[in-house]
């Protein structure tokens, strides 16, 4: 809410904090849309293109998550030894590593089952 002059609070969008939650949500968003035809991939083909898309959706928005809430910490303090920072490092690359893995590995069981349930067109 604004305030105006007088001090009352007007009407308004919400705060910028909000505003960055409301980002968030839309990009996750986003993200299971385009990842959602791996759920009926036994009942039609899937369009691959918007599958890769969100599988790069995935990986951006996971590393970017991972970022704010590891790095960017150690980088606000400027307390942190060599140590630390490296460690940080290594914590991040090994979630995102995993992150990527789990997806990728659901996408290949996914293709292989439906893969096995399709008949021959010939």
């Amino acid at each position: 809410m604004k305030k105006t002059q007088e001090g009352a609070a007007k009407p308004g969008f919400p705060t910028k904090g909000f505003r960055k939650i409301l980002l968030q949500a839309l990009e996750w968003t986003a993200v299971g849309w385009c990842l959602w035809p791996l759920a009926r991939i036994s009942e039609k083909g899937i369009p691959l293109a918007r599958v890769v898309i969100g599988i790069l959706f995935f990986v951006l928005l996971s590393g970017k998550l991972l970022y704010d809430t590891i790095i960017l910490d150690y980088i606000r303090q400027k307390r942190t030894t060599l140590k630390q920072d490296i460690a940080a490092l290594i914590a991040m690359v090994l979630g995102i590593l995993i992150l990527i893995g789990l997806v990728l590995s659901m996408v290949a069981a996914l293709i292989t089952e439906s893969a096995k349930t399709m008949e021959p067109t010939m």
